[in-house]
């Protein structure tokens, strides 16, 4: 996160600045560290948006918290595993 934007519980910020911050610093962090295999920014803005949304009644303590899932792990709509499956797109997640 920039140091403009750090959510927790007492932030001000929302998720989609959460969001648009995070996208900020990868896009400049990225190409060197290679942190991230994929990042759907149209998802996160989306999912974002439902949780801004959301009554604060209804916020968990992870509300808005950004989670990054290791490529080996299946999750719907990503390719998962190692750079030989980079065609298989999951259709669905599976437990874990």
């Amino acid at each position: 996160m920039t140091s403009a934007i750090v959510h927790n519980a007492a932030s001000d910020a929302t998720c989609v600045e959460v969001v648009s911050a995070f996208l900020e610093r990868v896009a400049k962090t990225e190409p060197n560290l290679h942190s991230f295999r994929q990042i759907n920014a149209e998802v996160l803005y989306r999912e974002a948006a439902a949780l801004d949304a959301l009554p604060a009644d209804q916020r968990g303590p992870l509300h808005g918290e950004l989670v990054a899932i290791k490529e080996v792990l299946d999750v719907a709509g990503y390719t998962c595993g190692s750079v030989s499956y980079t065609h298989l797109t999951l259709p669905t997640n599976r437990e874990v």
